[in-house]
């Protein structure tokens, strides 16, 4: 069961085309159960508080069977979540203050 709504799944074109089903599958679970794979641990931070304040997108990254890296997100609004293979550029960069 998922720890946060994820709403409408959307799977880029690449996605479809690169990476099995089976493995998108595993993924996608993965980042609903707050397993954010290999990603920052300031973005795995970002991510726990956002869970409280639902305030910014979660953000998960993994290394796919085919050795392909996968990344989701899920918008902030929780109304959708985005598979992609590349991520969006500026969304992964960490400041700190």
């Amino acid at each position: 069961m998922a720890r946060f709504s994820m709403g409408e799944i959307l799977v880029a074109e690449e996605v479809k085309q690169r990476i099995a089903e089976e493995d998108q599958m595993i993924c996608l679970n993965r980042h609903a159960q707050c397993d954010w794979g290999d990603i920052d641990p300031a973005i795995k931070e970002l991510n726990e508080k956002a869970l409280s304040e639902g305030s910014q997108s979660l953000y998960s990254a993994y290394t796919t069977s085919t050795e392909i890296k996968l990344y989701i997100i899920t918008t902030p609004e929780r109304d959708k979540t985005m598979l992609m293979v590349q991520p969006v550029e500026g969304q992964w960069s960490i400041t700190r203050d």
